[in-house]
């Protein structure tokens, strides 16, 4: 794991400053890339299913070990050597998108998913109460994940990196099943999210020997009913 950081207020302020490949964190990814996550080229969206086969689907891909070699393979180890760095920033998260998308979505959210950072204010002024993350569904226009400067690295905040990567992954679930199951079918924190989250664990354990879900006294933060 890297260091913890102390430089709260200089992360957040990297939060606002455009995203390049040349500059920034050292994490491989292209031009197109970064600007597909601006803006996207809107693939078509599939054909709805239920949140239980999403969620079956889901699972049943992370249950399966990545050939050696495959891209998804290799996805996961430029993750893994991303979360072993000393140097990165907030830029980081955006930039491992496309990787997250490919090692733990089966690549669903590429090309309909935009990724921001978010000042606080800015969640506050969309009536939103104060968290780590939120996604909206544009449908049938592209979701958009936005991630709270303040909240994840707030002064004092212990874990930062961590929370980084879990918020991202819980936002990348939402995003997930807006597309694959319609704007009209929502899932929220239900049954079946909890599920998919628990998969996404599993393989996140299994290749990296961390967590990508928050225990709170035996309840998962964000899902359980805990903040």
């Amino acid at each position: 794991m890297p260091r913890v950081r102390e430089d709260y207020p200089y992360l957040w302020h990297l939060c606002f400053e455009e995203v390049r490949p040349e500059t920034g964190t050292d994490y491989p990814c292209t031009a197109r890339q970064l600007r597909d996550i601006r803006h996207p080229p809107m693939l078509r969206y599939p054909r709805p299913v239920s949140p239980h086969e999403a969620c079956d689907a889901l699972v049943d891909f992370l249950g399966r070990v990545p050939r050696p070699g495959s891209k998804t393979d290799a996805a996961l180890c430029r993750i893994g050597d991303a979360l072993d760095l000393l140097d990165w920033g907030p830029d980081l998260i955006i930039k491992a998108f496309h990787d997250l998308d490919r090692a733990f979505f089966a690549t669903t959210l590429t090309g309909m998913t935009t990724v921001d950072w978010f000042a606080n204010h800015e969640f506050q002024a969309m009536g939103c109460p104060p968290a780590y993350g939120m996604t909206t569904s544009l449908y049938p226009g592209p979701q958009a994940i936005y991630l709270n400067a303040r909240n994840i690295f707030r002064t004092g905040q212990a874990g930062h990196f961590s929370q980084m990567w879990q918020t991202m992954l819980h936002e990348m679930m939402h995003a997930y099943y807006n597309i694959i199951c319609g704007h009209y079918n929502r899932v929220d924190h239900g049954p079946v999210f909890r599920e998919a989250m628990l998969a996404v664990d599993r393989r996140w354990r299994y290749c990296f020997r961390l967590r990508a879900i928050k225990y709170v006294d035996g309840l998962i933060e964000g899902i359980d009913g805990v903040d």
